[in-house]
């Protein structure tokens, strides 16, 4: 009975510090994917983008065109170039400058992909969307999330499977803090991932979906020390002599005050 016991114990250790494992990566991919961070990490990459593709020099020249013409009661100025169109409120044109513009154009470009309501399933829009610019996006962070939920549960149902099978229930948090150490120890790899790409474009956009690995892989792994710690606390702790301890202060102090 106690191998079978045993076995079962090793059996629900492996698969509760692979649900962690796979728990921290949500909780990593779905914390960079923050609307903050997004906007962050991706504002140098797709102003790299614009500039590349809008004549700045052009722009800057014709600046005063554009506000006379945004002063004739027009609302917004369409730039025509050979891969992209550029439309900007007169609004920005009368109370900003080319750059600023530019600046606030890739500010909102972000902001309504992010926030854009994508029509598909998560696999569908992988399907539907030649630029998966969804995969930058809050339905995409959301979604990411829900599965993190999901594998907590699943967590917490092997801890509750496990908290039954050890004979000294002191040993659960020992046994937890182990596996939460362990199971943050990857994160601290997860960098070496922001040099995956064929090019320095894709390796920044890449690199944007482990922007937290580190945050997260200091809270798991502090975390499992201070449960580590509490469990190896409770193993020397003695309630008996606790008690006594407790009992003789509260003996002698009622003795001095009388």
């Amino acid at each position: 009975m106690g191998f079978i016991r045993g076995g079962l114990l090793f059996i629900v250790c492996i698969l509760l510090l692979l649900s962690l494992l796979i728990g921290n990566a949500f909780l990593v991919l779905s914390s960079s994917l923050e609307y903050e961070n997004v906007q962050e990490k991706l504002n140098p990459v797709i102003k790299e983008i614009i500039y590349g593709e809008v004549d700045v020099s052009k722009m800057q020249d014709s600046f005063d065109v554009m506000k006379k013409y945004c002063a004739e009661g027009n609302t917004q100025v369409i730039i025509k170039e050979e891969d992209y169109d550029l439309t900007i409120p007169c609004e920005d044109i009368l109370t900003g400058t080319p750059e600023s513009v530019l600046d606030s154009q890739v500010d909102k470009f972000i902001q309504e992909n992010y926030y854009k309501n994508y029509n598909c399933t998560f696999i569908q829009c992988f399907k539907e969307n030649s630029v998966p610019f969804f995969l930058i996006s809050e339905m995409t962070k959301n979604y990411i999330k829900s599965k993190f939920y999901y594998i907590m549960v699943v967590s917490f149902v092997l801890l509750f499977l496990m908290f039954f099978l050890i004979e000294d229930k002191r040993n659960v948090l020992i046994i937890l803090g182990i596996l939460l150490v362990l199971s943050s120890l990857p994160l601290m790899k997860l960098s070496a991932f922001s040099s995956i790409g064929p090019n320095e474009f894709s390796s920044q956009i890449f690199s944007l979906f482990f922007e937290q690995a580190h945050k997260i892989f200091l809270w798991v792994f502090v975390i499992g020390l201070l449960i580590f710690g509490l469990g190896i606390g409770l193993r020397f702790w003695n309630p008996e002599k606790a008690r006594k301890i407790f009992e003789r202060k509260t003996f002698n102090k009622k003795k001095k005050t009388s």
